[in-house]
């Protein structure tokens, strides 16, 4: 199993390597199966100028046969993605503004990106260089029917006396620009 497994894949490895040896030798065998019809249509009787149309009608489609045959042999997944990236990179050398506009357009993205992403890992994402983190709280104050969790600095000034209920307490700010 695993040896024909390998088998397959080697033969598709030497399509993508050996295409047009392939493609030869494809377009001898589909006119070697096209004489032999067109010498079993003259043995039934089928006139030697007719013979050919008659024998290219009931083999069918040689171009599809073709086609087919190429799509078993390789990755066509990886051979279209080889076509689609020579294509887009002839019409990038075509059009030289465009291809300035489109790098510059993905540079910024990409820069803008990893800016605000190393920004929130720092901020949000990245663990506290705490010991017990499952032992943080966050303190809330209430106020008749208001509950918030922002002081300014006279409240909370107090709580950083040493305490045994809050050893390491610490604030931070967040500015909105």
């Amino acid at each position: 199993m695993l040896s024909e497994l390998v088998s397959a894949l080697w033969l598709r490895v030497k399509a993508l390597v050996r295409r047009q040896q392939l493609d030869r030798d494809l377009d001898d065998e589909l006119q070697f199966h096209l004489a032999m019809r067109e010498q079993k249509l003259r043995k039934q009787g089928v006139a030697a100028e007719e013979s050919p149309y008659a024998a290219r009608r009931q083999f069918g489609n040689v171009t599809r046969l073709k086609e087919t045959s190429r799509e078993l042999w390789g990755f066509g997944w990886l051979e279209i993605l080889w076509q689609d990236l020579r294509y887009s990179l002839r019409q990038l050398r075509r059009n030289p503004g465009f291809t300035a506009v489109a790098v510059i357009t993905l540079a910024l993205g990409i820069g803008v990106n990893t800016a605000i992403f190393s920004l929130l890992h720092d901020t949000i994402l990245a663990r506290l260089p705490i010991s017990h983190p499952q032992e943080l709280v966050q303190l809330t104050w209430l106020q008749g029917t208001e509950i918030g969790t922002t002081f300014n600095w006279p409240d909370y000034e107090p709580l950083l006396a040493p305490q045994p209920a809050l050893p390491g307490l610490f604030a931070y700010l967040i500015l909105l620009c």
